[in-house]
């Protein structure tokens, strides 16, 4: 799964300045980097504000909502066999 957006320069230099100020950011910096389709957390205090944005390259949820995009992910892969 994979979902093609792009940064403009000045987005991605906003990006490395919030990473190297901030744990949170040096941990959504590298789930960028990395192409990372999902950042799971259950940190709302920094994260819970940038959830369902679409100007995110990535999916950031709480770990009870992913495991539940997992469970459906092989419902899926058993029902296509």
């Amino acid at each position: 799964m994979r979902i093609g957006l792009s940064a403009s320069g000045a987005e991605l230099e906003l990006l490395r300045r919030w990473a190297a100020m901030s744990y949170p950011g040096a941990r959504l910096a590298t789930a960028i980097k990395c192409e990372a389709d999902y950042l799971v957390t259950g940190d709302k205090k920094h994260f819970g504000g940038l959830r369902g944005r679409i100007d995110i390259p990535l999916k950031i949820c709480p770990p009870s909502e992913f495991v539940e995009i997992l469970a459906t992910g092989i419902k899926s892969l058993r029902d296509a066999n």
